[in-house]
């Protein structure tokens, strides 16, 4: 007579049976799945001895969102580990560190005085401005006011009146470009040996006032201000490395948008053109042309970041659902670029909590070990790597069932600041969220 270990041993044989013949094979060694280049299957001729069979593509990126109040229709902008925003109707102006874990802003000293959508930020430095058009500068390292440059140095010709409007004050590394009303009507602020040095920019041709220049912008790493100017417009492109020289002129196939900033990352500039149908324009600054995109129909934000550069596209019905827009991203120097997939909703089910990879908000990390990372806001926060193919990253209080709620949404090399509210249909109360990048 069988004793119980048989028994069970012949139950295990005619089950191993069975599942063979379904073809089931109990998980172990087997063929290669991927056999690589060959005329059939055969063993692989360079074995993983420990395959990770679902390697992550994206680090672990942390989201916080902050009880840190500001106003919803105020600027933020990304310094080196801070974040700077709006907090009043018209004026005052506060920051955060975000790898000191804040709970509250720190208002800047005398912040009453200075505009809540009108200031710039380049490493720790904020560039501010008052109601008298002067611009003071404030390191947040420093236990000291900040130091207003005086009127006959520097006024501005106007502050534009929208936190995303072009024309503003615009700064990177140790420097900020602003558009002055009279002389030399472009100057740019030096902070690199601490107190601000003025360096005034030869004009255009024929520029005489401020409001000759549309709008400007400057990348430290390649030295370069770039200013929009003259009738017909044309791009200005200066040496930082030697001011008083007068700049190289790019003729523009359309004047530049008002609408949109023109963003510069090294040797490229992106913009949007004054066409009825506007048009992405991708600036090679090194060879002095434009690069000939087609179908590059655009609105909304443009990003350009160490070797990417990213829009809204604007072509067809297909590019737009509610107030939201199609990201489309293309590597430098281009002209190819993709748009993102069509038909994929947040949620899952229906288009009323989003598409991924459509918003209105976006920005290119433009260096450090996240550089070229793009990321977009509108609703819901959502990022790559770098291409069209987003995650959508969830509530990290759990408040949203969807997603992260996010817009305005800006970048340095080792931070990303965003606004957010605890969720996308109760954002009443508007709060300072981010995401730390780098720990220096």
């Amino acid at each position: 007579m069988l004793n119980k270990n048989c028994i069970w041993l012949l139950i295990l044989a005619v089950g191993a049976a069975l599942l063979l013949g379904a073809g089931c094979p109990f998980p172990g060694p087997g063929p290669d799945p991927d056999p690589g280049p060959g005329p059939g299957p055969g063993p692989d001729p360079d074995p993983d001895p420990d395959p990770d069979p679902d390697p992550d593509p994206e680090p672990f990126l942390n989201i916080v969102k902050t009880d840190v109040e500001m106003r919803s229709d105020a600027k933020l902008l990304c310094g080196d580990d801070l974040i700077v925003f709006g907090t009043g109707m018209l004026n005052g102006v506060s920051y955060i560190v975000p790898s000191e874990t804040p709970t509250v802003g720190t208002p800047v000293p005398n912040d009453a005085v200075f505009r809540s959508k009108s200031f710039a930020v380049a490493k720790r430095t904020i560039f501010l401005v008052d109601g008298m058009f002067q611009v003071s500068v404030f390191n947040v390292d420093e236990d000291v006011a900040p130091a207003t440059i005086p009127e006959a140095d520097l006024r501005l010709a106007n502050i534009p009146a929208g936190a995303k409007d072009a024309g503003h004050l615009q700064a990177d590394g140790d420097y900020c470009v602003v558009r002055c009303d009279g002389g030399n009507v472009i100057r740019v602020i030096d902070v690199s040996g601490g107190a601000p040095v003025i360096l005034p920019l030869t004009n255009p041709p024929d520029v005489t006032t401020g409001f000759g220049v549309q709008q400007v912008a400057i990348d430290a790493a390649s030295m370069r201000v770039i200013a929009a100017a003259g009738n017909p417009r044309a791009l200005y492109v200066y040496d930082l490395n030697n001011p008083a020289d007068a700049p190289a002129a790019i003729a523009l196939p359309n004047d530049i948008s008002n609408n949109v900033q023109m963003k510069v990352n090294g040797n490229f500039l992106v913009a949007l053109d004054d066409q009825a149908y506007k048009q992405l324009l991708l600036v090679d600054l090194e060879a002095g042309e434009i690069v000939e995109l087609a179908e590059a129909n655009a609105i909304a934000d443009v990003a350009v970041g160490p070797d990417a550069f990213a829009f809204f596209a604007d072509l067809d019905a297909d590019d737009s659902v509610g107030g939201d827009r199609r990201a489309a991203a293309g590597a430098l120097p281009g002209p190819d670029f993709a748009k993102a997939a069509l038909g994929n909703q947040i949620d899952g089910s229906t288009n009323n909590n989003g598409l991924v990879g459509f918003a209105g908000s976006m920005c290119i990390v433009p260096a450090g070990d996240y550089a070229g990372y793009l990321f977009l806001a509108n609703s819901y926060l959502q990022y790559s790597p770098g291409g069209v193919a987003f995650t959508v990253p969830a509530d990290p209080d759990g408040d949203d069932p969807w997603a992260c709620p996010a817009w305005d949404v800006d970048a340095s090399r080792n931070t990303v600041g965003f606004k957010t509210a605890t969720t996308r249909s109760d954002n009443t109360e508007t709060t300072v969220g981010y995401i730390i990048l780098e720990n220096d």
